[in-house]
């Protein structure tokens, strides 16, 4: 969350002196403020620092290569017009399964017309493995990484 800043000062002085506030309320409000304003500094230093960590991690495990989405590791995968599944923790296996499953439009067509396909990303090995080992097209990456998604 963003820090609290000093226009909002400004308005608790005035919803103060027009009581649209209590008293009791209006003062940890303040506190609140103050107190997201002393703590944003180091809260984003310890962000840099963490992010470094992730960085220096990811270059420990040389592996991960064969894990990024490429060329020439996704062979079998179709993308002509996949879905796109960010995550493949619980709630993304769900999801890539439903959209894998047929629908009941699709009992009826020939297995020609059946066609859906995903790709997931992930940025955890050892799930990334396990759905590889299956076949499923799982692929190392960050989903809020803009290069990931091009």
């Amino acid at each position: 969350l963003s820090q609290g800043g000093e226009f909002a000062f400004v308005l608790f002085s005035i919803s103060n002196q027009l009581e649209i506030l209590p008293e009791d309320l209006n003062r940890l409000l303040i506190v609140v403020v103050i107190l997201s304003m002393v703590l944003t500094p180091a809260l984003y230093e310890l962000g840099n620092f963490l992010g470094n960590k992730i960085d220096d991690w990811e270059k420990g495990h040389p592996d991960l290569d064969s894990m990024k989405f490429s060329s020439t590791n996704n062979a079998g995968t179709d993308l002509s017009a996949p879905i796109v599944v960010l995550g493949f923790n619980q709630s993304g296996q769900v999801l890539s399964s439903l959209i894998a499953a047929p629908t009941i439009k699709d009992v009826n067509s020939s297995p020609s017309e059946v066609h859906r396909s995903f790709v997931a990303f992930d940025y955890e090995p050892k799930r990334i493995k396990a759905a590889r080992s299956l076949g499923l097209p799982v692929y190392y990456g960050d989903g809020s990484n803009k290069s990931v998604l091009k």
